[in-house]
């Protein structure tokens, strides 16, 4: 079977974390990473290698999209060469079986989000 998706590089990866402000020193301080862009109204922080404006991003879990959630993956993104890939893809995504939770436009990315077969 030829594949729904054929992304181009892995975009990015980000956390829930306890404590928002912390987790992002820390990924300054330790890892390296850059902090670029901050959403206090999401209790978030989004950072940079210097590769994209978001390698990583950690947010609170005292929020309301927190709720019910734990510390750890909260999603890891693929970057597809284009949109019309994206669109081409999730137009076949009904003879696989496979529906995405959601779709959203975030700042500058069109994005679907959708649970491995895990959760």
């Amino acid at each position: 079977m030829e594949p729904i998706f054929r992304p181009r590089r892995m975009g990015h990866v980000n956390y829930w974390v306890d404590d928002w402000r912390a987790a992002a020193k820390w990924h300054n301080d330790i890892a390296g990473l850059q902090e670029v862009y901050r959403r206090t109204d999401l209790k978030g922080a989004f950072l940079s290698n210097g590769n994209t404006y978001h390698d990583s991003a950690v947010f609170d879990l005292d929020t309301p999209r927190g709720k019910g959630q734990k510390p750890g993956l909260h999603h890891l993104a693929f970057e597809l060469e284009n949109e019309v890939e994206l669109v081409d893809g999730y137009n076949r995504l009904n003879d696989y079986g496979f529906k995405f939770d959601f779709t959203l436009t975030a700042d500058i990315a069109h994005c679907c989000y959708g649970r491995d077969p895990d959760g």
